[in-house]
């Protein structure tokens, strides 16, 4: 199973028995990961990424050692985009795209309105740390917030495990890990 399956697969299986799901990737990449929660009719994606250039990247993420954060210029980031935009055609009717910063998206949504919430974007402590303290206040009583990237160990240097393993014990949520270092709470 490739890994955007795993990811979708992960989210949808822990919202079973729900009607319309309604969700938020936050990093959206180039599309692997909402393509394939796009494949189940019942889902209302919001696509969140700023597709931001290497050269615009928040100095944290660079030293986090992020691929992304460090290797993308604006030509290779709209190409991802583009290809993000293409892959999940199909469901045009229910995607909504969201290109700006995630912090800043979150602030669209009037209290807790979605089912998920799957944060994939700046693996830095600062950026993750900012999406889920953004991000949780618009996950309704019962949704879930995760992510991907949880202790991953071929890069030490994220700081997903912190900002999650913090949050958790802050709030008091008992963490789910799942496959492909995802990482899940039930709010």
């Amino acid at each position: 199973m490739a890994n955007g399956n795993i990811r979708a697969w992960e989210i949808l299986h822990r919202l079973n028995g729900l009607g319309i799901i309604f969700g938020a990737e936050i990093g959206v990449f180039g599309g692997e990961t909402s393509k394939e929660l796009l494949k189940d009719q019942r889902v209302i994606l919001y696509m969140v990424d700023n597709w931001r250039a290497k050269e615009d990247q928040p100095q944290a993420y660079k030293d986090s050692g992020d691929y992304h954060a460090n290797n993308l210029d604006r030509a290779r980031q709209d190409v991802y985009k583009l290809m993000a935009l293409s892959e999940t055609m199909f469901a045009k009717d229910r995607r909504r795209e969201m290109w700006v910063d995630s912090v800043e998206a979150a602030k669209f949504f009037d209290g807790p309105v979605l089912d998920f919430v799957f944060i994939d974007a700046d693996h830095s402590y600062e950026g993750c740390h900012s999406d889920i303290e953004a991000w949780r206040r618009n996950v309704k009583p019962g949704g879930i917030l995760g992510g991907h990237d949880y202790d991953l160990p071929t890069h030490p240097k994220f700081g997903v495990k912190r900002a999650v393993d913090e949050a958790v014990d802050k709030y008091g949520w008992k963490l789910d890990l799942g496959e492909n270092y995802t990482w899940f709470v039930r709010l």
